[in-house]
């Protein structure tokens, strides 16, 4: 029987503390899988990549390095099978800083194989290494603990509970620049879209979704935009993003930032409560948040690009239409403009917003059809029992491909 061994650049001893920093979301990807290794094979997490020779039988051991592909270290290049999400057109093709790891050529012809979490992703991939190379399409394993929220009730009204920082347009805080951190209990009603997020991510597009929000309902009080803050600096989250709503003048519509970590309760809580999940993202490797929502039946307000080719359909999710622009690979210090971002027509966005917002008031057959209409498809796209045979027939191919 194969063992399988999983590594991230971060772990369960400092991830809290890297939230909102490079590659942080790696390490939750890691845990989902963690939940669904055993049923192959023995399952070890390390803390550290482990030294093995480049001869390693992949028939005995595999390691799983959920990581960037140009961060995957170099003494496991050999035997690491990396496991990373991508969301430009193009993958990084050159060399710089004397690595040749940010040459993803160099990285993938060099590994076993790959695991990415789109097809969009795959697509590039196979376009610069060819058909032959073995990369599996598995999204991280989250439909079963997600599902069961799905049999929830919608609430008018209902309150969560937060320990950390909070900024709310109905309660502005005494001092905008220093928000201090409080556990409060904060109540909701009416239509409430929620957007998860690192506001430092400049993918993520939220000051055009807050703006787009406002311009939607900016005399309606019943509809609310709750901005779920990844980030582990409050001065970094929610102080920056509060001095930009700060200067958009008074709306009666609600926004809502929060900055915290929510257990479990807490956090299916904010799902459960949730009436649309709301991406503005420019694009997306997975986007973890998305698949959590819609597989808990809750519709999205999204664009239809990269990673969200996938799973955002109309008869799930409100489509918001986006454009292309240049754009350089993220991590190249170059700034060479090589591939491209897909950011979203803000005009498009506003519509969407009024689009769903009356559907969710005015037509409760729809929005239930879109709820089971999401946790449905989320079945098919990433439950446990439907990537186990992914991950099967892919580690066959590898054995195969590197035998």
């Amino acid at each position: 029987m194969t063992k399988f061994r999983l590594y991230a650049t971060h772990n369960e001893g400092n991830v809290r503390d890297k939230l909102g920093k490079s590659d942080y979301s790696y390490w939750f990807v890691l845990k989902y899988f963690e939940s669904l290794m055993p049923h192959l094979g023995e399952t070890e997490v390390l803390t550290n990549p482990p030294a093995r020779p480049a001869d390693l039988d992949l028939a005995e051991e595999i390691l799983l390095a959920f990581t960037p592909p140009h961060k995957v270290p170099n003494e496991a290049l050999h035997y690491a099978i990396p496991v990373f999400a991508w969301e430009f057109d193009t993958i990084p093709n050159e060399s710089w800083l004397d690595d040749d790891r940010n040459n993803w050529y160099h990285v993938f012809r060099n590994s076993p194989g790959s695991i990415t979490h789109c097809q969009f992703s795959a697509e590039q991939v196979k376009n610069e290494i060819g058909d032959d190379y073995p990369i599996a399409v598995i999204p991280a394993p989250l439909w079963d603990k997600y599902a069961p929220l799905a049999a929830r009730p919608r609430m008018d009204k209902w309150s969560l509970s937060v320990d950390g920082y909070v900024a709310d347009s109905w309660n502005p805080p005494t001092d905008a620049e220093h928000i201090e951190k409080t556990a409060s209990n904060i109540d909701f009603n009416g239509v409430v879209y929620t957007f998860v997020f690192n506001p430092n991510d400049g993918r993520k597009q939220w000051t055009e979704a807050v703006t787009a929000f406002i311009a939607a309902h900016e005399n309606n009080r019943r509809a609310t935009l709750i901005l779920k803050l990844i980030q582990s600096d409050p001065v970094l989250g929610v102080n920056a993003v509060w001095d930009v709503i700060n200067h958009l003048g008074e709306f009666d519509c609600r926004i809502v930032a929060i900055q915290s970590h929510l257990e479990k309760d807490a956090y299916d809580q904010l799902i459960a409560g949730t009436t649309f999940a709301l991406n503005a993202s420019s694009g997306e490797g997975q986007c973890l948040p998305l698949l959590e929502f819609m597989s808990a039946g809750t519709p999205a307000v999204a664009p239809c690009h990269t990673a969200m080719t996938d799973y955002i359909f109309p008869n799930t999710s409100f489509i918001v239409e986006n454009t292309k622009s240049w754009h350089s690979w993220p991590h190249d210090p170059r700034m060479l403009l090589r591939c491209f971002r897909f950011p979203v027509v803000w005009d498009s966005l506003r519509t969407a917003f009024l689009d769903s917002y009356k559907v969710a008031t005015e037509d409760s057959v729809r929005y239930e059809e879109m709820s089971q209409n999401a946790t449905r498809f989320m079945k098919d796209f990433c439950s446990e029992e439907v990537l186990l045979q992914k991950l099967d027939t892919f580690i066959a191919q590898v054995k195969s491909y590197n035998s």
